[in-house]
């Protein structure tokens, strides 16, 4: 999938204490590109990733995948469908479910993503495979 944002601007607060944390950002990745976010701390790495994920909205700017504008789709339900179909998004804080096996967090997304019952435990494997987590399968 291919990643867009063009001049991309974020900012918190309101009115006069607003706060510029990304300023007129714009970024092409490739599909298949493996790009890393560096930066000081207060930077806007995770903001900036929080903005891809679609976990936040630019304040101004577009974001697009594969060339549709992503910053059009306004539902929440719209939003969860794209995170759910076309995002991986690794937390910095602990998003899996403590009580569950590595298999059922995986397999979590799957099933709410509708994919068909029979595919999901081949997806599992190999989506654990490809990030050589497969020996954690329980």
């Amino acid at each position: 999938m291919k990643i867009d944002l063009d001049a991309v601007t974020k900012k918190y607060g309101k009115d006069g204490s607003e706060k510029c944390v990304l300023d007129h950002v714009s970024l092409s990745v490739e599909t298949g590109e493996m790009v890393a976010v560096c930066g000081k701390s207060g930077a806007g790495k995770s903001t900036l990733l929080h903005l891809i994920g679609l976990l936040d909205a630019p304040t101004s700017g577009t974001i697009s995948f594969d060339g549709q504008n992503i910053t059009a789709t306004k539902s929440d339900r719209e939003l969860s469908k794209i995170r759910n179909e076309k995002i991986g998004f690794v937390l910095q804080d602990f998003g899996l479910i403590e009580d569950e096996s590595v298999y059922n967090n995986v397999s979590l997304p799957l099933m709410f993503g509708k994919a068909k019952l029979t595919s999901i435990d081949e997806r599992v494997q190999d989506v654990l495979a490809k990030v050589g987590m497969d020996s954690f399968v329980e």
